[in-house]
Formats: C-alpha cells, structure tokens, sequence
C-alpha cells in the first residue's frame, strides 16, 4: 500500500474530510486529493503537518504495515456506533408498541 492509500485511511479513521485536512495544514482539498490519487507526493514538512493532524508518525503515513491496524480499528468504531443505533431503535419500537397499545 502506498502514501495515498494510507493518508486516506488515517483521514477517515480521524473522520475528517478532504477540506477539512487540507485546511489545517494549510493546503485545498484539491492537494489532500492529489495525494491520496497518487498524482503528487508531498514534501517531508507537509509529512510532518499531516502525521500531526492525524496522530500518527510520518513512517505510519508511509507504511504498509500499520494501515491494516487502522482498518481494523475503523470497522471497530463503526460496529460500536451500529450497535448503539441498534439499541435505540430497540428502545424506540418498545415505547412506540407500549404507546399504541395503551
């Protein structure tokens, strides 16, 4: 997996946007854009800016290794949030059945 593959990756973990990125270190959407297509490869202080904003070092950036730690981690937080949408749903549907039965 290459830069683009893991800049974008860490990007959702941290449930940022594109801009939102690309706005705190000071570049567009269209820059956070051209790395995660490949198409340009920032320099070692825009590294430095990004592994900052997405709490990671430059080598998780750049590494293959650790990306599968973040799916994994991703999929978790979403499990947890589904679950918690579940409840409520769960809790909704029997106050709603003891409402219309009353």
């Amino acid at each position: 997996m290459l830069f683009g593959e893991n800049l974008r990756k860490y990007r959702e973990f941290n449930e940022l946007t594109q801009s939102e990125l690309g706005a705190q270190i000071g570049m567009t959407q269209k820059d956070i854009s051209k790395y995660e297509k490949k198409i340009n490869q920032p320099n070692l202080e825009t590294l430095k800016k990004l592994s900052n904003v997405l709490n990671c070092s430059v080598d998780d950036l750049l590494d293959n290794s650790k990306t599968t730690e973040i799916q994994d981690e991703y999929h978790k937080k979403n499990i947890v949030a589904l679950e918690e949408i579940m409840l409520r749903l769960k809790h909704f549907i029997s106050y709603y059945k003891k409402t219309i039965s009353a």
